[in-house]
């Protein structure tokens, strides 16, 4: 119980903003054809999801977990091959992240 809490203390400092900058920073380098920089911020994107998506879990968001785990990596394969489509599944994960940090992670609520 002790952890799930300290867990969901440490998640806080993820704000939906956080994600949702990271996707937008994606985009952006879609549109200017950078893809060497859009798999930079792909990477770190996956990077802070796979440090805070136990907290989804956690709160019994496992089918919305899963959701955005499929559409990320649906993104990196389109990332890896250049493939502009990406832009769809970006608008994808945007509104799967905004749905999810805003029951998950919306601050303490409780344990």
């Amino acid at each position: 119980m002790f952890t799930a809490m300290v867990l969901l203390f440490n998640t806080n400092s993820m704000s939906k903003e956080q994600i949702i900058g990271k996707i937008t920073a994606i985009e952006e380098s879609v549109a200017a054809k950078d893809w060497t920089k859009a798999s930079e911020h792909m990477k770190n994107l996956h990077t802070l999801w796979q440090q805070k998506r136990i907290i989804g879990l956690i709160h019994d968001g496992a089918e919305e977990v899963e959701k955005i785990d499929i559409t990320m990596s649906q993104i990196e394969v389109l990332i890896k091959y250049k493939n502009p489509r990406v832009v769809e599944p970006l608008g994808i994960l945007k509104q799967q992240a905004n749905s999810l940090t805003g029951r998950v992670f919306s601050g303490f609520r409780g344990v």
